[in-house]
């Protein structure tokens, strides 16, 4: 093992990632690494602790919490020079699993200190920091009616029963432009904004994102009825190119416009119902440290 030669911060959440934390302090202890810990509260989800240890001068930071943790920290890196590493402890992990990033602290911290160095692109929606993907509507709802004490029991099975009562949700009117052309005038019940799209499960939403190549993918969601939702779930996972129930564009930036608000949601941070959204991606604009791989 490598040994940790730069200057590291922890931003750890010490309601949502007890454990892992308290895993993590004693594997420090037990390897004699120093480094700054600073915890995340209520009213600071990470973003501050962030940027105080940039302001610092670390040369990385690592987010030990969930997405939420994670897409905090990102919001204060992005365009520095400092190094993500992620140390996942939530029910999603979205951006640990799209980059491979070990479940385990020990391997996680490993790769968040050892790892290969890599530039990712970041998406904007709203003027917010997105790295997976943002969602309107049908996963916006999905988000935000899942509790934490359900998540904590349940995992990712309480997504699954949340999104079961909100199969039948009303569509919604939507006018999506991409890269200044209107592309879309219809009827919807999720819209999608991905710079990567693998999420619990191993499904990919978008089976051509990549986080790196400066663009995003936007996907349309419009079933009907159970079975609607039963043909749209079936073609997402056998990676169908065509289907009557989704519409794919990708492109660098866009709009959404909607005719009644709706709940949206940030690599799963939940958002209060909105109807005009803006989104743009910042091309190579964070730094992170994802699993070495072999020469």
């Amino acid at each position: 093992m490598k040994a940790v030669a730069e200057t590291i911060a922890i931003v750890a959440n010490p309601a949502g990632a007890k454990e892992e934390s308290a895993e993590l302090r004693n594997l420090l202890e037990s390897r004699g690494v120093t480094v700054s810990w600073l915890e995340t509260t209520e009213d600071d989800p990470g973003t501050g602790q962030a940027a105080s240890a940039v302001k610092a001068g670390a040369d990385t930071v690592i987010a030990c919490g969930g997405d939420g943790t994670v897409r905090a920290c990102i919001e204060s890196l992005i365009g520095t020079e400092t190094v993500l590493g992620v140390v996942p402890a939530g029910t999603g992990n979205l951006l640990a699993r799209n980059l491979d990033i070990p479940g385990d602290v020990e391997g996680a911290f490993d790769c968040a200190a050892n790892g290969s160095a890599a530039t990712i692109d970041v998406g904007r929606f709203n003027d917010e920091a997105f790295a997976v993907m943002a969602g309107v509507g049908f996963d916006g709802a999905v988000m935000s009616d899942t509790s934490r004490e359900s998540k904590e029991r349940f995992g990712a099975l309480a997504y699954v029963a949340t999104a079961m009562h909100h199969l039948k949700d009303r569509s919604f009117d939507a006018t999506i432009s991409v890269d200044g052309a209107q592309v879309f005038r219809g009827r919807a019940k999720s819209v999608l904004v991905g710079n990567m799209g693998r999420i619990q499960g191993g499904v990919d939403l978008f089976p051509d994102g990549r986080p790196d190549d400066g663009i995003l993918e936007v996907l349309v969601l419009r079933p009907e009825g159970i079975w609607g939702w039963f043909w749209t779930a079936w073609s997402i996972l056998t990676r169908r190119r065509k289907a009557a129930t989704i519409t794919r564009w990708a492109g660098k930036s866009g709009q959404i416009v909607l005719d009644v608000p709706q709940p949206y949601e940030l690599d799963g941070d939940e958002r209060p119902p909105a109807n005009r959204f803006e989104f743009t991606v910042e091309p190579n604009s964070l730094n992170l440290r994802r699993k070495e791989t072999s020469p």
